[in-house]
């Protein structure tokens, strides 16, 4: 998946808001408990499904969280890039 013929993990988005927000694992390489959280939302599971899919399906819904937030990232730079050409 690409965005202007990058990567959409390599994309660097023009226009990105910091909000100082930083949430890591409790173990380097290991997923936070919040995006575990908003991953098991997504794939529609409640605590006790989550626990008892398999590594796969939790991995899945994982990685589809990420590239969901990238497309998010993404489409909201190619809002931003477009009120600034019509501004123009």
């Amino acid at each position: 998946m690409t965005r202007l013929g990058v990567n959409i993990v390599e994309y660097l988005p023009k226009y990105v808001i910091n909000a100082g927000i930083n949430y890591k694992p409790a173990f380097p390489g290991m997923v936070s408990d919040y995006e575990e959280y908003k991953a098991m939302l997504w794939g529609n599971m409640n605590i006790i499904e989550w626990r008892e899919s398999g590594a796969k399906t939790r991995e899945m819904c994982v990685a589809v969280y990420r590239v969901k937030r990238l497309i998010a990232l993404a489409e909201n730079d190619a809002q931003q890039r477009k009120a600034e050409q019509d501004a123009k």
